[in-house]
């Protein structure tokens, strides 16, 4: 397996996640950029059913600019893939061909399941690979979530804007995560957690790493087979 250079995207309904790495012939990779925009593609669409305007816009604009970093990057394969926003909007493939028609960007839209299972790989795999995060592989308490809980909800939104740390565009949406986050912990009887960043496009990259590696395998058999066959002839 030559060294390549992989992408995937995670198109969210609130972030949209580029990660860019270069698989080594051993399968280990090194990572070139991951990064995160907040788009807010899905806004609304609990409500209205429907991709808005401004929010397929904002999502275009990013996915645009991840895609200049991929040309600039040399990259060899891009896998994209959407959640829920996608999964819920009436509205979403025109979205998709709209991403076909001008990025050529193929997008698969996860079923509830799949969005899970890439998640629970990248997590399973990446707790045991090397991760640039101090976040990642961190310990959370629920002391710690509860103390965030009142934290957030104590404050206006504007409020929770100022608080260092905070994506200032994440404070309309963070006390639902920390509440999303404590009922889970309480629903299991856990009182802490392993934090882990290394979401879908993580999982999208072991499934190729995985895919690479069967395919040199099959190579090699398929190579091995035809040495054979000439020997014996």
């Amino acid at each position: 397996m030559n060294a390549s250079r992989i992408a995937t995207i995670d198109l969210g309904t609130n972030t949209i996640l580029l990660l860019v790495v270069e698989l080594e012939e051993d399968g280990a990779f090194r990572v070139l950029t991951d990064r995160a925009e907040i788009a807010r593609l899905g806004e609304g669409v609990d409500r209205t059913r429907s991709l808005s305007a401004e929010g397929v816009e904002r999502a275009l604009e990013v996915l645009r600019e991840y895609l200049h970093t991929c040309r600039n990057l040399a990259v060899d394969e891009i896998a994209a893939a959407g959640t829920s926003a996608l999964r819920d909007a009436l509205n979403a493939k025109s979205f998709l061909a709209r991403l076909k028609h001008e990025l050529n960007l193929d997008l698969r839209v996860l079923s509830g399941r799949e969005e899970a299972a890439y998640s629970y790989l990248a997590v399973q795999k990446g707790l045991t690979h090397y991760s640039h995060s101090e976040v990642h592989g961190s310990r959370l308490s629920r002391v710690e979530v509860e103390r965030q809980v009142e934290l957030y909800r104590s404050k206006t939104i504007a409020e929770r804007k100022q608080i260092a740390g905070l994506e200032p565009k994440r404070a309309d949406v963070i006390l639902a995560g920390a509440l999303a986050i404590e009922r889970i912990m309480t629903l299991f009887g856990v009182d802490e957690a392993i934090v882990s960043d290394q979401g879908i496009r993580y999982g999208l990259l072991y499934e190729r790493i995985a895919h690479s590696r069967l395919r040199q395998r099959r190579i090699s058999l398929r190579l091995k087979r035809s040495a054979i066959s000439k020997k014996n002839n």
